[in-house]
Order: C-alpha cells, then structure tokens, then sequence
C-alpha cells in the first residue's frame, strides 16, 4: 500500500470550490479508497457534481452539514448519490440480486439539488441495499424524493438487512421526502422532513414506509412552512408489515398526519 489511512478527496484532484465538476475526482477517490478498506475525508467546500455513484465498502464523511456540500449540476437529470446498481434492482422482492450496496457510510454531508434553480430531476439519495450507516445529513432543494431506499425480505439473502440513519434533515422536495422500503428493521433517529411534496399538492408524503420498510422510526418532525402552496399528503404513510414510532410532531400535510394502510 502507498498509504493506510483515510482518503483526502483533494488529493485526486476534487477541488471544491462550487464551479469545477468534482464528479470524476471523487469517484477516484473512491475507488482508491475501498480498494484499500478506508474512507474519503472531504474537507470543506462546495463540490459540483452531476452524479456520485457509491458502492458497497464506500465510506464518504464530509467536515460537517453545511460545511461540506455536494452541489447537484442544474444540467443532470441523475440521482445525486446513486447505489450501484440500484435501477436494475429496484422493485425486486426475491433472491438472486448479485451486484448492491451492501453496507456504505455518509457522515456529516449536506446534498444540494438546487431544484430551485433549475434542475429538474432526480433524487438526493437513490440506494437498493442494505448495512447502511448514515448520520449528520442535510438533504435539500431536490426535484425527486430526497431520499429512496429499498431492501427486499432478509429470508432471501444472506447478507443481512439492518441499516442506522441518525440526524437527517430534508428540506424542500419535489415529490416524497423519504421514500422508505428497506432494509427494513433499521433504526431511524431525529428525522427531520420540510416543505415535502412541492411538485403536486396533496400527491406526495414526507414519509412513505412501503411494504418492507418495516423499521423503528424515533423522534421525527414533519411540517410544511406554507399553507397556502403544495403541501405533502400524508406526514407518515405507512404500508409496512409493522412499524414502531416513538415521539413524532407530524404538522402540515393536507389529507391527514398519518395514514396507515393494512398488510
């Protein structure tokens, strides 16, 4: 090994200065980085990007939210942080997926979509897979859903399931905030969902569980900062198997704070 320690994106040549495209620098990092079992550090800045692709063993931890910006290129329709293979496996709900994201860490990043100025499509956080460790996010300004996750049932694989997601805000999206269907059995902490559903008033959910988002959700709060605009429609739809909320504030949507669907 020509080092052993944690990655600086810079080194690769990420500039961070919100008008280069630091896309493929930091996917070198990457590369680099899970090919010796560490991470990439990510000093403060703003880093233009049109889409990050993250793989299994990806370790990404930014100088903190708002400090260290992944800026979304107003040009791309893409996700900004994209799971490999994430589009070929999305909706499956048996064995046989060979290629995932199979465990990956986000720390202290912020994701901007500036949807507001101009970009149009795409989510924030696109990831079929599961072992996630995700802490300390902000997510924001995004056309599509700020975040999709999705696992299928644990009997059928053998990797595992459970994810950790602590300390998230998500802030103005165009359509659901989180979008979550697995791995389910994870653990979601001070959630935060803000002005979720702006392309279509009473359409979208701050927070939809879907079928195998089974999962123990703690103290979240939903709300909308306008009443008079488009506004989610539920705060919390859930059509898991099961779900455990503990200390929730939902405020805002139009149809109903939650809507649980039997399955």
């Amino acid at each position: 090994r020509v080092f052993d320690g944690s990655i600086n994106a810079k080194w690769f040549g990420a500039v961070g200065d919100g008008i280069t495209d630091d896309t493929t620098a930091i996917q070198a990092a990457d590369a680099y980085a899970r090919s010796i079992k560490s991470g990439v550090f990510f000093p403060d800045g703003v880093y233009l990007i049109s889409s990050l692709t993250i793989y299994s063993g990806s370790t990404w931890i930014g100088s903190g939210r708002d400090i260290t910006v992944f800026k979304a290129r107003t040009d791309s329709t893409q996700d900004i942080i994209y799971g490999d293979n994430t589009d070929e496996n999305w909706g499956r709900t048996t064995g046989g997926a060979t290629q995932f994201v199979d465990g990956c860490t986000l720390i202290g990043l912020t994701i901007d979509g500036q949807y507001a100025e101009g970009k149009t499509a795409g989510h924030g956080i696109s990831v079929w897979g599961c072992k996630m460790v995700w802490r300390d996010l902000s997510i924001r300004n995004i056309p599509g859903r700020g975040i999709q996750t999705e696992w299928m049932d644990s009997g059928s694989m053998v990797y595992g399931m459970e994810g950790y997601f602590d300390n998230i805000r998500i802030d103005r999206t165009g359509e659901d905030g989180w979008y979550f269907n697995g791995p389910h059995d994870s653990t979601l902490n001070n959630i935060i969902v803000i002005d979720a559903g702006l392309k279509a008033n009473d359409t979208y959910d701050s927070i939809r569980a879907n079928f195998n988002g089974t999962a123990q959700w703690q103290n979240l709060h939903t709300w909308s900062r306008s009443f008079t605009g488009s506004r989610p429609r539920y705060s919390f739809h859930d059509s898991s198997n099961s779900t455990n909320i503990l200390n929730a504030h939902f405020e805002g949507p139009r149809s109903a704070n939650i809507m649980l669907n039997a399955n």
